[in-house]
């Protein structure tokens, strides 16, 4: 089974799961990229795609809501996985999914995850590191990567 799995990061927590994923699919083929800012991937030899992406004041990176847009019919004809790192707690997910993905990719898709977030300050601009800080400072959200969470994800993605 040959796994593509495409990915946007801001602070590099999409990516760390990205690897964590394919670390536990180690007796796969796995390929990790990056999506390209025009959003033009070659996925057609690949069985399973999967889609992750960081989530930033509700909303996903818009190179993997472009991705996902502009590949859609072909994305429906692969087993599709989608994850998200965001600091909201797993229950929210379906709510994160929904505003963000079409609603034919989020019922085709065999695995769905909220994995979590690190919050690594030196990677963020000024700007944004001082907004997160207030937010954490304010909401006291859990931090960390869910690493249970990935789990069950590999698990579906092998069922």
């Amino acid at each position: 089974m040959k796994i593509l799995t495409i990915y946007d990061t801001y602070t590099g927590t999409t990516e760390k799961c990205a690897q964590i994923i394919s670390q536990k699919l180690s007796s796969e083929e796995v390929r990790i990229t990056r999506v390209p800012k025009n959003g033009e991937v070659d996925f057609q030899d690949y069985d399973i795609v999967l889609i992750g992406s960081y989530v930033h004041a509700g909303k996903i990176s818009r190179r993997i809501s472009k991705f996902c847009k502009k590949n859609l019919e072909k994305l429906l004809s692969r087993r599709v996985g989608i994850f998200l790192c965001m600091l909201s707690q797993p229950e929210n997910l379906e709510k994160y999914l929904k505003d963000n993905f079409d609603d034919e990719l989020l019922q085709h898709a065999v695995a769905k995850g909220c994995f979590g977030s690190e919050l690594n300050y030196e990677m963020m601009n000024p700007i944004i590191r001082f907004i997160i800080r207030q937010i954490v400072k304010k909401a006291q959200p859990e931090i960390g990567l869910h690493l249970d969470e990935i789990e069950k994800f590999v698990q579906k993605l092998k069922s």
